[in-house]
């Protein structure tokens, strides 16, 4: 049985979609056979914004590395790694990446080990994370997307089938824009790059959640964390987030292809005011929401696309023709 799992992140550089799921001879690929029931997750990282992200992943428990950890992703390239389950660990995009004197850096999530690979290093916060625990009990794969170690790249991670949940989780939100300056992490040129969790600005325990604050009853949200919060509701905002911020998926799910668009004006000011130009996005999993008469599907009968109402209908009140052809004679709900 073979379960895939596909991140994706956008808003701001990366993207992550599972869009093939024949596995590879795992002998000839990785010099070992599968134990015997076991099953593998196909995990494809897909860059779809305009500039390279250098994505990091990292396993966790000690466990072996993945065959990979660490590449360059240019705009609209692919990457395809294969999981044994059961498997726990990590990913996040690393940014502005550059290699000098023979050492490579990135001014964010960075995993300091000079090289492209991290080689069981996990980033250096501020970092957005995507973590996943592949068939942890009884065949459950749990997964959530993280800002407790700070922000730097919406990201989120979607399923398709399955049982369970099985819903999308993201953090869609650019967090930058609201960071407090006490937070900010900025590049040479003033702008702002990440932005830090309360815990990795400050090391206090109450916004750790160690020491006489190492229980949920004893380490509340803080202003702090509610801002993470209030920007990503379904994101871990800190330590003991657990309430809305952990999915589960069980049954072999796949995942879909997910269509983002990403607007970013280079220039410009505000209509009737000034400041920097806002970037439009639409990066949720409208499949999780569309509802049944607007769905389009392919003919195995799985999800496709969400029609407008429009295009679903060819209704002229949803159509905004003939008799409703002004904004005023829809008789809808604004």
């Amino acid at each position: 049985m073979m379960k895939t799992l596909a991140l994706y992140g956008l808003t701001l550089a990366f993207f992550f979609l599972s869009d093939t799921f024949q596995l590879p001879n795992m002998i000839n690929t990785y010099g070992y056979k599968p134990e015997s029931g076991a099953h593998s997750a196909k995990i494809t990282f897909t860059n779809n914004c305009p500039r390279t992200i250098w994505p990091g992943t990292l396993t966790s428990d000690q466990k072996p590395q993945l065959s990979n950890t660490g590449f360059e992703l240019a705009s609209k390239a692919s990457l395809t790694l294969d999981v044994q389950a059961p498997w726990k660990g990590r990913f996040w995009p690393r940014t502005r990446c550059s290699t000098n004197a023979g050492k490579f850096t990135c001014e964010t999530a960075d995993c300091g080990t000079g090289q492209v690979a991290c080689n069981g290093n996990g980033a250096v916060p501020p970092a957005s994370l995507v973590e996943i625990n592949i068939a942890a009990n009884g065949g459950m794969d749990y997964y959530d997307v993280s800002l407790v170690d700070g922000f730097n790249l919406p990201v989120s991670v979607a399923t398709k089938g399955g049982t369970g949940d099985c819903k999308a989780s993201s953090c869609p939100a650019n967090v930058n824009a609201v960071c407090p300056a006490e937070l900010q992490v900025k590049g040479s040129d003033g702008s702002v790059l990440a932005c830090k969790s309360a815990c990795t600005a400050f090391n206090q325990p109450q916004y750790c959640c160690t020491g006489a604050f190492n229980t949920p009853e004893t380490c509340p949200p803080t202003n702090y964390s509610r801002i993470f919060e209030q920007q990503c509701s379904q994101a871990y905002s800190y330590a003991y987030d657990d309430k809305n911020s952990t999915f589960t998926c069980s049954g072999a799910p796949d995942y879909a292809m997910v269509k983002v668009v990403r607007i970013e004006p280079t220039g410009g000011t505000l209509v009737d005011g000034s400041g920097p130009c806002p970037i439009v996005d639409c990066v949720l999993a409208i499949s999780n929401v569309c509802p049944s008469n607007l769905v389009a599907t392919n003919k195995d009968g799985q999800y496709v696309d969400c029609y407008s109402a429009c295009d679903a209908l060819k209704d002229p009140k949803y159509c905004c023709i003939g008799d409703y052809s002004s904004p005023h004679s829809t008789g809808l709900p604004a």
